[in-house]
């Protein structure tokens, strides 16, 4: 309904809000910023896909051999997954768009996302979601992947119904980044690398082979590779490199997918920070959010990249910045063909 209004109100009208917007936000930061000791920035992104341009040579852009998933339960307040759905349809022509998730969500949102062309699979929830919902995420995302390689996507991108990227070249980029950083051919049982949104510093987040797992992107059979672990139960598996540390919970999601991922590969876990480096030099490439435009519709929302970024006090997250420099270093390295190209 708002939105409906707003399309009725004259443009001069809607640039004199969007300005006195700007000048309310920007005196309560100077604010904050005094108060803090910090620099502040903010950034306005569209919340519908219609008020998004796009090329018409990007539009013409062939994507056919990709496929996304988005998986998890349906964000409704302000149509975002819809919206989401409808921007990558505009963005990616002909890429394979999968909207996985629970059976009994929205309907009106399952029927104009199929509407759209979008591949909806509702899914039955698991007996058990696992700690931490796990098992809930390895359904929805093995679902949607599982329908990827049906229909042959070389490229799969697994990301989440409450996320969003703003970048209308994400793709090709990601594409262009396995190409340019390749996997040697020989002993690795992995066809490229895997992408994510960057990895915890152990110096400052001490937990070994923490990769972040909402964003995942990779060759098709790399990505079910990192999202086909064993379903877990309410009492989870101890993961030996969190004992020590974290005897209470030694358990996490990120660090559990992505150190099977590693057992599957025929890397040899030695829980030690410099193996925790090797490996994502060996099998991953991290990026920044920023690079895809990304944007998640949760945890610290009005924050750039929603605290999975650099931070200038304490260095806590690992970029694509740290991880250049890691594979140079590694690359370097004798005794580390996987880094080779």
């Amino acid at each position: 309904m708002q939105f409906r209004i707003k399309r009725l109100l004259p443009a001069t009208l809607k640039d004199g809000v969007k300005k006195y917007g700007y000048m309310i936000a920007d005196s309560l930061l100077s604010i904050v910023e005094r108060m803090t000791g910090q620099f502040y920035t903010f950034q306005s992104r569209p919340i519908r896909a219609d008020r998004i341009w796009v090329d018409e040579r990007e539009a013409r852009r062939d994507y056919s051999e990709y496929a996304i998933v988005m998986q998890g339960p349906i964000k409704k307040k302000n149509d975002f997954t819809l919206e989401t759905l409808k921007l990558y349809k505009k963005y990616f022509n002909n890429a394979l768009i999968i909207l996985s998730t629970w059976e009994g969500e929205n309907t009106e949102t399952i029927i104009a996302a199929r509407s759209l062309g979008v591949e909806v699979i509702l899914n039955k929830e698991p007996a058990n979601p696992g700690y931490f919902n796990v098992n809930r995420q390895l359904t929805t995302a093995m679902a949607g992947l599982k329908r990827a390689a049906t229909m042959n996507k070389k490229y799969a991108l697994k990301t989440r119904t409450d996320q969003r990227m703003y970048h209308n070249k994400s793709l090709t980029f990601l594409s262009n980044l396995l190409k340019d950083f390749p996997l040697p051919t020989v002993g690795i049982k992995q066809r490229g690398r895997l992408i994510a949104l960057g990895a915890y510093d152990y110096d400052t987040k001490p937990k070994l082979y923490h990769v972040y797992d909402n964003l995942i992107f990779g060759y098709t059979e790399d990505v079910m590779l990192y999202f086909g672990a064993d379903f877990i139960s309410d009492t989870p598996p101890v993961i030996d490199s969190l004992k020590e540390r974290y005897p209470d919970s030694p358990f996490t999601a990120e660090v559990y997918f992505f150190t099977e991922f590693l057992k599957k590969t025929g890397h040899i876990l030695k829980n030690t920070p410099e193996d925790h480096l090797r490996s994502l030099a060996a099998h991953a490439i991290l990026i920044d959010p920023r690079s895809l435009g990304w944007y998640w519709y949760k945890y610290f929302r009005f924050m750039q990249d929603q605290n999975m970024s650099q931070t200038y006090e304490n260095k806590s997250h690992l970029g694509f910045v740290e991880w250049l420099n890691l594979f140079n270093s590694y690359q370097k390295d004798g005794d580390a063909p996987c880094c080779q190209k």
